[in-house]
């Protein structure tokens, strides 16, 4: 259902104010993620305290403004890309300054979250994301010693920065529990294999084993059939830097759902959408009402102007 809103939200704005409104959208959802990871952030410094507002567990690991450590850290590692697509697309040196420091302040906000899922994911789509800006940016004749520097800087600086969280330490109790979990939801899709044991049965620690496990694989086919819808029609338009974030957007979900249990987060789509929108939008002929201001002015043609018939083309009058 909200997937269904989401979708309905971007088709009228895209009719109505164009795809620069929805740039304007996708930026507004990133700039909530961001806002999100600051919260966490003052929550570290002891600024902010949000026990008397939020249910959220408690522990060393923070969730900013969501339910769970595990909940910002995949908006985080979802909205990353979108960040540095926003930076490399600004209109301005300041806007595209305010994106960088949405980065960095999403990094913080992910790190504070000590999700082994984010940072493994989150590591490899930045870096595919920066490679993206960078060649199709007028840096991009200087792309490969940037990549070059970039990459060493990276070596010297990641394993540090990640040494003390728990995808370098590890975790024993949430171990054991992904083991209990999805045990259970392979036992659950081993006795019903083709429809599965329904929802209340649905278990397990990582999409494909919610799915099978709930629905077997008549959902499963179902299930990923319509996360992927969009994927055609992005890849056709994939050298639209839009669309490639879009592209990105269905892998990083994907391969975050392997090792959690992303399967209903309302962050899910958003990026997927804005961008199918987008690519959707530039080719379909555009509505008009036939009493609105466009339709008196062009006469109710609504056709590109290269397929409107020209006079020359059209019979003769015959005057009585």
């Amino acid at each position: 259902m909200s997937t269904t809103v989401v979708a309905v939200l971007l088709t009228s704005v895209a009719d109505t104010s164009g795809r620069p409104a929805l740039r304007q959208v996708l930026g507004w959802w990133a700039a909530g993620v961001a806002v999100s990871s600051l919260a966490s952030g003052g929550v570290s410094l002891g600024v902010l305290n949000f026990s008397g507002l939020l249910v959220q567990p408690t522990g060393l690991r923070l969730s900013g403004l969501s339910s769970h450590p595990n909940s910002i850290a995949f908006s985080v590692t979802m909205a990353l890309p979108v960040v540095l697509y926003l930076a490399s697309s600004a209109k301005s040196r300041l806007l595209a300054l305010c994106w960088v420091a949405a980065f960095g302040v999403s990094i913080w906000g992910l790190v504070l979250a000590d999700s082994r899922s984010g940072l493994l994911v989150a590591i490899p789509s930045v870096a595919v994301a920066l490679v993206l800006s960078l060649v199709q940016s007028r840096l991009r004749l200087l792309a490969a010693p940037i990549l070059v520097v970039a990459g060493v800087l990276a070596a010297a600086v990641v394993p540090d920065a990640v040494s003390e969280t728990r995808l370098i330490q590890g975790s024993a109790q949430s171990d054991a529990g992904r083991v209990v979990y999805n045990d259970d939801a392979l036992r659950t899709f081993a006795e019903s294999p083709i429809f599965g044991g329904g929802f209340a049965a649905q278990s397990g620690v990582a999409v494909p084993l919610m799915v099978l496990s709930a629905g077997g694989f008549v959902l499963a086919i179902g299930y990923y059939l319509f996360v992927m819808y969009p994927l055609p029609a992005m890849w056709r338009s994939r050298r639209d830097r839009m669309a490639q974030t879009g592209i990105l957007s269905v892998m990083v979900f994907l391969a975050f759902g392997l090792l959690n249990p992303v399967f209903a987060e309302r962050a899910t789509f958003w990026p997927a959408l804005v961008a199918f929108t987008w690519v959707t939008f530039a080719t379909a002929p555009r509505r008009v009402e036939p009493f609105s201001e466009r339709a008196l002015l062009t006469g109710g043609n609504t056709l590109p102007r290269t397929l409107r018939a020209s006079p020359a083309r059209t019979s003769r009058s015959v005057t009585l």
